[in-house]
């Protein structure tokens, strides 16, 4: 390696550093406390956490609840659990009864918890947990569609740019300089060993974050674009339901009542007993 491609490479990995360490320790930071956010948010609500919570909820009483507030005939109901706890996001599609009332005739999106039936905002659902979730990637940043996100991409790329160059900087002194520390020098000297020896540790971990981090969020929003016009003709109803099929299915409405009592708690026992050892999230 010449002296001039050398320099350029120790430049670039010092600059790219040093712009993305603010904003890189963040996400170690908050992605760290991300893995207690369901015991954070547990102890904020002050409600205890049962992993298997969900399957032992009450439906038919709950939905008879929220009838008393949200008018859910011909409505898709569902209710998701992304949590550890006693709250479920709830998702109440448009009503598909054509006669119903205007102020009823859209979608609604709330906070439930299955053990009072309270219902919640999401804005007054927020919590200490979802804050440091969604700091990990930026997301309080999406102020124009989804720029948080893609700062955090950056952030990943710079990162990933940022050991490749290490490496290259450092390969012919990373198994010498690995074992070289030395307490008594300068404190430049201190913090260069420091680098380069923990820089080594963790050098499969780092690049593993920086490359999910990338390919997740920056490969997200450019490569999936040419796949929606290439593949969909840019129709995004038929992309998303290839995407999240699960969230896009359609029931008919046929307009006529039941001639019998439909029990949602029946359905939970039957798929316990079918399948045992299945954690049940989603209704």
């Amino acid at each position: 390696m010449t002296n001039r491609i050398y320099n350029i490479m120790f430049h670039t990995h010092t600059i790219s550093g040093i712009i993305i360490s603010a904003a890189l320790y963040v996400i170690f930071f908050t992605g760290s406390i991300s893995f207690l956010r369901d015991e954070i948010i547990a102890w904020e609500r002050n409600e205890p956490v049962d992993s298997n919570y969900f399957s032992q909820v009450d439906f038919d009483a709950l939905l008879n609840n929220i009838e008393k507030t949200h008018h859910l005939t011909g409505r898709d109901v569902s209710f998701y659990q992304r949590v550890e706890g006693q709250i479920a996001s709830t998702i109440l599609s448009a009503p598909k009864d054509t006669i119903a009332q205007k102020e009823t005739r859209r979608s609604d999106f709330f906070a439930t918890n299955l053990s009072t039936y309270k219902t919640e905002k999401y804005a007054d659902a927020y919590t200490l947990g979802e804050f440091f979730y969604r700091l990990h990637f930026f997301a309080q940043l999406n102020l124009y569609g989804r720029s948080g996100y893609l700062l955090a991409g950056f952030v990943a790329f710079f990162f990933l740019f940022a050991i490749i160059t290490g490496v290259i900087v450092h390969w012919k002194k990373i198994i010498p300089s690995f074992y070289v520390f030395r307490p008594n020098g300068k404190w430049k000297t201190i913090w260069t060993d420091a680098h380069v020896s923990l820089g080594i540790i963790g050098l499969p971990f780092q690049f593993m974050f920086a490359v999910t981090g990338t390919y997740l969020i920056i490969g997200y929003s450019i490569m999936l674009p040419p796949v929606k016009s290439l593949l969909f003709n840019d129709d995004d109803n038929a992309f998303n339901k290839v995407l999240n099929p699960e969230l896009h299915i359609e029931y008919s409405y046929k307009g006529e009542p039941l001639d019998k009592t439909t029990s949602f708690n029946q359905f939970i026992i039957e798929t316990k007993k079918k399948w045992p050892d299945l954690k049940l999230n989603r209704l």
